[in-house]
């Protein structure tokens, strides 16, 4: 999880996560899943999947990067996609052996041959060598390179193959913003009514505990229910 702070490597809460997770005690723990922690770093490990495939690096002028393992391409680690043994001194190539301050490409030092596709690709990756930078990170879904919620948000859903979310209607509403959340949550069915919360694994009755006729869903709660329809008259 190191590499996750290389930006902000002095900002405070980059150095208490770094120190409270990341030192060689709790790393060498044989089950370090078990091991208690806050809701962030439980947050941070959760959406670690979706983090790496959104991210890549953009080389500097003096980069360091490895050319096989690291992500500084649309298409991820090389190594993940190319089968097969790499030379000793193939495996040790770094970014800049492989490409010059100019932008040439120099495929022989590779020493094999790389499918059309995936070299098209890479010369169309955007390379910014003239930069005197180091290697930064940079989110792919973004013209900037910015971390953009929407599109990591659309990245999990892909993932993970749901429908995407019929939902964005909600935000266009000429209506007080904790309405829009509030029926945001209900498109979510992130509301705390039984039927909801049985779906989550939480031991409950589902039947509605004011009519006690049906299972209390969210429809049912703020609409079909004896109780709601008195309200609402």
């Amino acid at each position: 999880m190191n590499w996750r702070f290389h930006t902000e490597t002095k900002a405070p809460w980059a150095k208490v996560l770094r120190l409270k997770y990341c030192n060689h005690q709790r790393l060498s723990s044989r089950n370090v899943s078990r091991l208690p922690s806050s809701r962030i770093w439980k947050g941070l490990k959760h959406g670690e999947d979706i983090f790496e495939k959104g991210i890549r690096w953009l080389p500097g002028s003096e980069s360091k990067l490895d050319f096989w393992e690291e992500s500084w391409s649309t298409l991820g680690p090389l190594r993940k996609i190319i089968h097969g043994p790499l030379s000793r001194q193939a495996s040790e190539l770094k970014f800049k052996d492989v490409v010059d301050c100019a932008g040439i490409w120099n495929w022989n030092i590779l020493q094999m041959t790389l499918p059309s596709e995936i070299i098209s690709e890479l010369k169309a990756t955007p390379i910014p060598l003239t930069t005197r930078m180091n290697d930064r990170l940079a989110w792919k879904y973004s013209p900037r390179g910015e971390f953009d919620l929407k599109s990591a948000y659309l990245l999990t859903t892909a993932s993970r193959g749901d429908v995407p979310f019929m939902g964005n209607w909600i935000w266009k509403l000429k209506t007080m913003s904790r309405i829009q959340t509030f029926v945001w949550k209900c498109m979510h069915y992130s509301i705390g009514v039984n039927q909801c919360l049985m779906s989550r694994g939480v031991n409950v009755e589902t039947n509605c505990p004011r009519c006690h006729r049906e299972p209390e869903s969210i429809f049912h709660a703020l609409r079909d229910c004896p109780v709601s329809k008195r309200i609402w008259q």
